[in-house]
């Protein structure tokens, strides 16, 4: 009985966060973001956990090529953000940019731990937040 109640604040603990987690990137689904859910309802929390690994992969691709190959670690991508908002670079990011890019890392780091329970906390609203988030983010890495 105290185990069942110990999962259930977990999850609850773990839904929360991802929710949060979520507006962080600026989705909120009163806020037109409605439309889109409903058409990503048809995709299964494996196929949203592959498209994201899909775009995430492409984001970091985006980031090496940014800081260069040697300062590129893989394990600090929000520090690598924060080098980007030097403004004796070449257009530097943006203070609000490289915290977006460290906030979507910590969540990225999140889904890949709870890998095993997508089916629990992958909803169509974490996963819009999540790539809107990261396009965001590519464009701004980017210049474009």
């Amino acid at each position: 009985s105290q185990i069942r109640e110990i999962k259930s604040i977990a999850e609850e603990q773990v839904a929360q966060a991802i929710s949060e987690g979520s507006k962080t990137f600026g989705n909120d689904p009163s806020a037109g973001a409605a439309k889109e859910v409903t058409e990503l309802d048809r995709k299964s929390p494996d196929d949203m956990f592959d498209d994201i690994s899909t775009k995430w992969a492409k984001l970091t691709a985006v980031l090496k090529e940014r800081v260069g190959q040697d300062a590129y670690d893989g394990r600090a991508i929000g520090q690598m953000a924060w080098i980007l908002v030097d403004k004796r670079r070449k257009n530097p990011l943006q203070s609000t940019d490289a915290e977006l890019l460290e906030n979507l890392h910590s969540q990225w780091k999140r889904f890949t731990r709870l890998h095993a329970t997508r089916t629990d906390w992958l909803t169509p609203e974490v996963y819009l937040g999540f790539v809107t988030g990261v396009e965001r983010a590519e464009k701004a890495i980017s210049g474009t």
